[in-house]
């Protein structure tokens, strides 16, 4: 495997996986796994894709079954199919997101996953691409390696990198990662093993449906506003940042930076004029519930039935988190008066969210139909990366050791459960500056992915990614419109937080060692191997 330290290197062109846990560091040996492709085959399979299932044989236990007689092809042209599936677990659960185990103790609306399949057909190649909006606050590699095994079965004719799964970041679905310690004796719990095979057992059927559902259909696009979240970085007068910090105090000085307020919207319509599915993206993640107890997708939850019964039972409401590491849409100043306005209609947090959502795509809807598309050019590009890992300094280093000892005095005097949150969270630094000091800094494996739909673009990372690297991204791309979906699955290690270098400086929980393996260096990057996508993507024909 190529080093990282030149910009050259940074695509890691192998359609091979690196299986690690969430939290390691190091690959599996490579030893275990087929040699990487070259370059040039890399790009022939696996770049901008054509994709025919009548050039895939089945395969079955790894031995070739009978041959199956092909399917008719299809004609020319743009195919869409949808499905919406619940994924509420029917017993207890650990919920993550927070530095303290939380059990469910009932839902308040339901958590899902929906999905959008499309294809393009031209001169009889095929290009699938599947998009899936999930509700949790993010999924381990080991439901992505068992994901994408299950898939092949289910659907031989799919790559894999065709589908993403991106999380709406909300932090009352179902843990997807590791079983707390402190919840081992919880009657009931469905622990975390029981929760991938009984996500997989849903999601799998789900995804085939909507593949299997593909009609002829059109598109059409908007771009609507609404103010959904603020950048929750405190600055104060001494130069440092704190996240979700009291902005009455007299040395508040402002927000570390900007937000994004854009409601990005998709419609899909089949030959009766009919809305199949609506995909909507915004820069803000669903945790207005985050330390609550229910299972709930928050204010994804509120919108959906409100969309449902305005513009369809049937409709497939798809919800995308965009660049939003550093944002929340918890209130970070004049808090009283959008409480009071809340109170005046009614309307818990998440529920005024999704009043606001409802309104932008109201305000563009009817726009959006009068100007449905056909037969768009359709490009997908799937791109792992090795992104250069982040150093922590001896400045760095030293501050985790004082912050590490004083949650742990904390804690021992108090037993509260987040201040041992916190202890095990700055370990993770201290543990990887330990492991740096022998072995050097890693580089981190990822990918990014971006597909053209006609005038639009599409952009995955794995990333907690900042505002200002998906504002960097749409603003540099050739596309009409780009829609940027952070938190997309990967069958690598757990990605973290992508801060910018400003965001370092002000040195706030999203931005230190314990929340990153990638620093503003590997951000850049990402961006520009990004819009290098974007560009080669509109540079087709």
């Amino acid at each position: 495997m190529r080093s990282c330290r030149k910009r050259s290197s940074h695509l890691l062109l192998t359609t091979n996986y690196c299986l690690l846990s969430p939290y390691s560091l190091f690959p599996t040996p490579y030893s275990l796994f087929p040699p990487m492709t070259t370059r040039r085959s890399f790009l022939k399979t696996a770049a901008i894709s054509t994709l025919s299932a009548s050039a895939l044989s089945a395969q079955v236990n790894g031995e070739e079954s009978e041959k199956k007689e092909e399917p008719t092809p299809k004609p020319d042209g743009f195919y869409v199919g949808a499905a919406s599936v619940d994924i509420t677990p029917d017993r207890p659960v650990t919920l993550p997101g927070q530095h303290f185990t939380r059990v469910s103790n009932g839902v308040r609306t339901p958590v899902e996953a929906n999905i959008v399949a499309m294809e393009s057909v031209k001169d009889g190649v095929s290009t699938p691409v599947i998009y899936i909006s999930f509700d949790a606050v993010g999924v381990s590699y080991a439901l992505c390696r068992a994901f994408r095994e299950e898939l092949k079965k289910a659907l031989p004719e799919i790559n894999p990198e065709h589908v993403n799964l991106s999380c709406t970041h909300t932090h009352t679905g179902a843990n997807y990662y590791n079983d707390p310690k402190d919840a081992e004796d919880v009657p009931n719990l469905m622990k975390v093993p029981e929760i991938r095979e009984f996500t997989l057992s849903r999601l799998i059927p789900a995804v085939k449906k909507a593949w299997d559902s593909r009609v002829p259909a059109r598109y059409g696009f908007g771009l609507s506003f609404a103010t959904l979240a603020f950048c929750r970085g405190c600055v104060f007068s001494d130069g440092t940042t704190v996240n979700n910090a009291d902005s009455s105090v007299p040395t508040f000085r402002g927000l570390e930076t900007q937000s994004d307020p854009d409601v990005n919207i998709l419609c899909f319509w089949n030959e009766k004029d009919e809305l199949i599915s609506m995909l909507i993206n915004v820069a803000c993640p669903s945790q207005c519930n985050e330390i609550t107890s229910k299972i709930d997708a928050d204010f994804w939850g509120d919108l959906r039935p409100q969309l449902k019964e305005k513009y369809g039972k049937d409709v497939v409401i798809l919800g995308f988190c965009g660049a939003a590491g550093d944002q929340t849409p918890g209130i970070r100043y004049r808090k009283e008066a959008e409480l009071r306005m809340e109170k005046m209609r009614g309307l818990d947090r998440a529920g005024e969210m999704a009043r606001r959502l409802l309104k932008a795509v109201d305000d563009v809807y009817d726009l959006i139909a009068s100007d449905k598309k056909s037969n768009p050019i359709v490009t997908f590009e799937y791109i792992p990366l090795e992104l250069p890992g982040r150093k922590i300094t001896d400045e760095e280093h030293e501050k985790d050791l004082k912050s590490l000892a004083e949650f742990q005095e904390k804690y021992e005097k108090t037993h509260i459960p987040r201040f041992k949150g916190r202890v095990d969270w700055l370990q993770l630094g201290i543990n990887r500056w330990e492991r740096q000091q022998k072995e050097g800094v890693p580089p981190h494996k990822t990918f990014i992915s971006v597909m053209r739909l006609g005038e639009l673009a599409f952009c995955t990372n794995t990333f907690e990614l900042y505002v200002d690297y998906g504002i960097q991204i749409k603003g540099r791309s050739k596309a009409m419109q780009t829609f940027v979906f952070q938190l997309t699955m990967s069958p690598w290690e757990y990605s973290g937080y992508l801060p910018t270098a400003k965001g370092v400086k002000g040195g706030a929980y999203g931005a230190v060692p314990s929340s990153n393996y990638v620093g503003p260096e590997g951000g850049q990057i990402l961006v520009d191997e990004t819009i290098a996508a974007i560009d080669r993507a509109f540079n087709s024909k």
